[in-house]
């Protein structure tokens, strides 16, 4: 676009018009913008007599525009688990079985393959699919480290552990009782995931639990 100048809109612009700041690049010179969220806004300030005038009332219309975005999108409704394994048809089963989950949802292709899938938790949903190596998606692996570990908050962790072996999942750490007022344990599934698996034993202040940390760090 000819007579437009594109620079990064440094840290310190929108503090300069009492305003956070919301990150992006500005196109200055004409009054348009490339945060298409803020165009229209933007077109409105062109009017302005000399280039720093307009270019302050260019970021400013910015960081408007995009404070109202981003603090619609801030607005966290929940949290969903999404596990990508290999073979999601019988993780969903092996998850039926080992931890009584419904099945919700499930997107195949033609050939089987499990684009999508919602399990139901007790109220609850874990979304999983299958591998697709294309777009560099992979499953866990059934022995190795992992980054991630779900946990289930059950009435009974020992019965749910059981019942998560007799399905095919390997015992990480037996269940025992926890300082932080848990019973609890953890499995590996088939497909690499890992399940710590606990019960309400009792409550704990946070000030009991850091004490009960200590101690149990000094005892080795």
């Amino acid at each position: 676009m000819g007579g437009v100048e594109t620079r990064p809109l440094p840290s310190s612009a929108c503090a300069s018009v009492n305003l956070p700041w919301p990150g992006g690049d500005v196109a200055v010179g004409r009054g348009v913008s490339r945060d298409l969220e803020s165009h229209r806004r933007i077109r409105s300030t062109s009017n302005f007599s000399n280039t720093e005038t307009r270019d302050q009332g260019i970021v400013q219309a910015v960081c408007k525009a995009r404070l109202t975005v981003e603090g619609a999108a801030m607005k966290v409704k929940e949290l969903f688990a999404y596990l990508h394994v290999k073979d999601a048809a019988r993780a969903i089963e092996f998850y039926q079985r080992a931890f009584g989950a419904k099945e919700k949802l499930r997107l195949a292709e033609p050939g089987g393959r499990i684009g999508h899938a919602e399990l139901d938790f007790g109220g609850h949903t874990l979304m999983l699919a299958d591998e697709f190596p294309e777009y560099g998606i992979r499953g866990r692996q059934p022995s190795g480290g992992t980054s991630v570990t779900n946990h289930l908050h059950v009435d009974n962790a020992d019965e749910v552990i059981e019942r998560a072996v007799k399905a095919g999942a390997t015992v990480v750490f037996a269940p025992k009782d926890e300082f932080y007022g848990e019973r609890s344990g953890r499995v590996r599934d088939p497909f690499g995931h890992e399940w710590s698996i606990g019960h309400h034993l009792e409550d704990v202040t946070p000030e009991e639990m850091q004490r009960r940390y200590t101690e149990m760090l000094k005892d080795g």
